[in-house]
């Protein structure tokens, strides 16, 4: 792999990887409220 590949290739990765982490704790922040509201 070129080296520009790889690079524009790991940026992109780690992009995904910061938004998927930033749905998941959307989706835990969510999930705790639901639990919270069920409990009163």
């Amino acid at each position: 792999m070129s080296k520009p590949l790889f690079n524009q290739y790991g940026h992109s990765a780690k992009m995904k990887s910061q938004s998927l982490q930033a749905i998941e704790l959307t989706n835990n922040r969510h999930k705790q409220i639901f639990e919270k509201s069920k409990m009163n």
